[in-house]
């Protein structure tokens, strides 16, 4: 071989050499690029998983804390599970931002900055739940305050209307005794008032005409007679002292009318006995004076017209019946 085509040689192996030489450092780098490639893949898979394991850990523990604060109240408890529902949604949502993560990293920061709200809202909720029992417990001390101090009253009221009832009871006692006391009063100023009637007797009447020259005859035939004339007799009663007495004389005729006519000097009084109004013919003051008198009064209105028949006398002073008599006209 020939000194020419040894150096062809060399150069074409050293050409080959350096060919493979950058081969090999091409495989090289290219093997180095795709073990980073898919160590950052690893990577963003473990933060991936990592990420969804933190955000079922960060729930659960918020489904729990929130839990763990029901109670009695209905209404609480009910904010309660629809703060747990809200979660869920949350969850479910913050879930979906890890599974499109995949091909960008930002996606993971949103993921994982949405956990952290996670956990605020959770704190919020927590906060909101402890500061409604915290206003449930104050309520429930105001309503047993209030309810004692009800206690209280009750029996208070209870007392008042055991007193009032008492009470009652003493005033219809004393009203009774009032009553019967009223009622003993009255009878003895009834009979005061009796006792102090002045009674008459010898109750008498006639008819009379009076004659051309006013000369007064007694007639017992009705049809010629004027006028009536009462007489009666005044008995003493130690009781009354000297003074002015009034009687009233009831004519009745022999229908039973009360002969009355209030322009003659007729009314009504009051009989205390059965407390009755008792039409008058005609009243007379008399000078009592302590003694028997005899006493007259006539009646004699105008145009008068007497029936024959029993004629019915009664007197009355201080509203009792003093005496009767009657006559008759034939």
């Amino acid at each position: 071989m020939t000194k020419k085509s040894n150096q062809r040689l060399t150069a074409f192996a050293i050409v080959m050499i350096l060919a493979l030489l950058a081969a090999n450092a091409y495989l090289l780098f290219t093997k180095v690029e795709q073990e980073k490639l898919i160590q950052k893949q690893n990577s963003e898979l473990i933060e991936g998983k990592n990420l969804y394991v933190e955000l079922e850990k960060e729930y659960y523990e918020s489904l729990r804390d929130l839990e763990e604060m029901k109670d009695s109240n209905k209404d609480l408890n009910q904010l309660i599970d629809n703060q747990k529902e809200d979660l869920r949604i949350q969850k479910n949502r913050i879930a979906g931002l890890i599974e499109d993560a995949k091909a960008s990293k930002n996606n993971y920061e949103v993921a994982r900055d949405e956990i952290r709200k996670l956990r605020e809202q959770t704190n919020q909720y927590l906060a909101q739940i402890a500061s409604l029992q915290r206003k449930n417990s104050d309520l429930k001390n105001v309503n047993q305050t209030l309810n004692e101090d009800k206690r209280i009253l009750e029996g208070v009221v209870e007392d008042v209307q055991s007193q009032n009832e008492q009470l009652a009871a003493v005033k219809t006692s004393l009203t009774e005794k009032n009553v019967g006391l009223l009622n003993e009063k009255q009878e003895l100023e009834k009979k005061v008032d009796i006792a102090s009637m002045i009674r008459v007797h010898n109750i008498t009447g006639y008819g009379y005409k009076i004659t051309n020259a006013g000369k007064m005859n007694e007639k017992q035939r009705a049809k010629y007679v004027d006028g009536i004339s009462v007489c009666y007799n005044i008995l003493p009663n130690d009781l009354i002292t000297e003074s002015n007495e009034e009687f009233f004389v009831r004519i009745v005729n022999p229908i039973g009318e009360t002969i009355a006519i209030e322009d003659e000097g007729s009314g009504v009084l009051t009989e205390n006995r059965s407390n009755e109004k008792v039409r008058y013919t005609i009243s007379q003051n008399v000078a009592y004076e302590q003694k028997e008198v005899n006493k007259c009064v006539r009646w004699a209105p105008d145009q008068a017209s007497f029936a024959p028949g029993v004629y019915k006398l009664e007197v009355y002073n201080k509203g009792y019946l003093a005496g009767t008599g009657d006559f008759v006209l034939k």
